[in-house]
């Protein structure tokens, strides 16, 4: 925090608790006085809270917290931890707020999750991570193939499936391919515009729900690394394909920097512009 905290807007405490944490620690359990993970949560939070005001950073630093996950399931929605700790959020006079990440199968659940949460609070509301993964590793996991559109321009066989195609044509990681990688920006943005499984302007489309639900601000993944061999197994999500920047996909510009992710970077560019004109 030393080192954090004064270079910062916002902190979040915690990431992803309830992904991070034993499913029994979501349940009550007297020899912790509560719940498991809202005794840790709120210990932390306060916590920090307390460092803010002794480093004298508490008016410059807002305190969030989160980042809460699937708040589109029925599931997550009825877990006495998550009711527990969103009240807790809403109630407390040193949470400034909460942060919420939506990786979605499409963008109903956005809404779904973001309406849940506007239920226990009218604080402001961050979403750090927003995706539609779950789309994308379904559509890899039933054994989306290149099609005839896409394979017959680029020189590949149209039965050819998406996740090798990833693995040999892509990144070259799948033992006994040849490595072709990385491919031209012509040829990835094709790609994408053939995929039925693709949601156009996702970010732009999330970011119109956003609003609706008063989200004070988004952020979304910089630039793309390279995937192991183990990310690339169709049965894990394919975080690969959701950057700003194809920086290992996609061949450099001529200047050496990296090319610009389908859609992703237009969507935020025109963000940005229309919130700066207004």
């Amino acid at each position: 925090l030393d080192k954090l905290a004064p270079h910062v807007d916002i902190l979040v405490t915690g990431n992803e608790p309830f992904i991070n944490t034993l499913k029994q620690d979501w349940q009550h359990n007297p020899a912790y006085g509560g719940i498991p993970i809202v005794v840790f949560y709120t210990r932390v939070t306060e916590h920090v809270h307390a460092y803010l005001i002794d480093r004298g950073l508490r008016d410059q630093v807002d305190l969030y917290m989160g980042a809460f996950t699937r708040l589109r399931t029925t599931k997550m929605q009825k877990q006495p931890g998550v009711r527990d700790l969103l009240t807790y959020a809403a109630n407390a006079s040193h949470v400034d707020g909460i942060d919420m990440h939506t990786h979605v199968t499409n963008l109903k659940q956005i809404n779904k999750a973001l309406t849940f949460a506007r239920g226990f609070t009218d604080k402001p509301i961050i979403v750090t991570e927003f995706t539609f993964i779950w789309r994308m590793q379904d559509a890899l996991q039933r054994g989306d193939r290149l099609g005839a559109e896409f394979a017959g321009r680029w020189g590949y066989d149209a039965n050819q499936r998406t996740t090798v195609y990833m693995a040999c044509e892509v990144f070259g990681t799948k033992k006994g391919c040849r490595k072709n990688g990385p491919v031209s920006k012509a040829e990835w943005d094709d790609f994408f515009a053939t995929r039925s499984w693709f949601i156009d302007h996702f970010i732009q489309q999330a970011q119109a729900i956003f609003r609706q639900h008063a989200v004070r601000g988004s952020t979304f993944g910089l630039v793309q690394s390279m995937p192991c061999k183990a990310r690339l197994n169709p049965k894990r999500p394919p975080w690969y394909l959701g950057f700003l920047f194809s920086a290992v996909a996609v061949e450099p510009n001529p200047d050496g920097t990296a090319q610009a992710n389908y859609q992703y970077l237009d969507d935020f560019l025109a963000i940005h512009h229309q919130q700066a004109s207004q």
